[in-house]
């Protein structure tokens, strides 16, 4: 027989809802609002930490049902999954390394936040399928790097890839890419995925490196551990 709005007062004066503190008449009338339509569904952490996912519905008869279900286990591994993903697109960052996935069957996919970096993109909402590529990458490469992610898609293992890729701003850059087919558990490829490292500057380095050796006038060899030839100029 205990009204809603007993109930609510109750738990307030208990310190149960952080969200109401220093404003405990407004929140109890929105509280009571949102029992009033009864539509919806909605989130709240209570004062021990845990979270309750609360869902009031307007039933026949003009009564309410509700339905709290604690959700603390959840909200504890999207955190933690959060966590992840910030500590892996730091250490992407760090390392100059992006990841990507794509759906074989819709051709949709997924770039981690370095990969955008890399391409010089803040998103691709219209763009986010394996056709979509086209327009970031030079259009003489564009042959070889899909031969490359089809023979993927088909399960054929290949070596990383260097092509060029065009920047919004017109500036074209040399990435290497890397990928395997992902197999699922009916042993059907449902995936490819791999890296994205821009390496622009290492292939800069290697031409100036190149043009120094060869404008030697003394003949010039480096050999590995194993006595084996690595380097030499013209």
């Amino acid at each position: 027989g205990t009204r809603f709005e007993e109930i609510a007062w109750r738990g307030l004066r208990l310190g149960k809802y952080p969200d109401a503190r220093g404003r405990e008449a407004e929140w109890l009338e929105d509280q009571l609002r949102l029992r009033h339509k009864a539509t919806g569904s909605f989130e709240r952490q209570l004062s021990d930490g845990s979270w309750v996912l609360t869902t009031d519905r307007r039933m026949t008869n003009g009564a309410t049902a509700g339905l709290q279900v604690d959700i603390s286990v959840l909200k504890a591994a999207q955190a933690a999954l959060r966590e992840s993903e910030q500590h892996l697109d730091r250490a992407q960052e760090i390392a100059g390394i992006g990841s990507w996935e794509v759906d074989v069957r819709t051709g949709l996919r997924v770039w981690s936040k370095e990969l955008y970096r890399i391409r010089g993109l803040l998103d691709d909402e219209d763009t986010r399928t394996v056709e979509g590529l086209a327009r970031f990458t030079h259009p003489d490469d564009n042959p070889k790097f899909y031969t490359w992610l089809e023979a993927l898609k088909q399960g054929i293992s290949r070596d990383p890839i260097e092509y060029r890729i065009i920047r919004p701003d017109g500036q074209a850059r040399i990435v290497r890419a890397e990928g395997r087919p992902v197999i699922n558990t009916n042993g059907e490829i449902n995936k490819i995925a791999g890296t994205l490292q821009d390496i622009t500057e290492r292939r800069r380095t290697e031409q100036q490196l190149d043009v120094a050796l060869n404008n030697l006038t003394q003949g010039v060899c480096f050999f590995d551990g194993a006595r084996q030839l690595i380097l030499a100029n013209q």
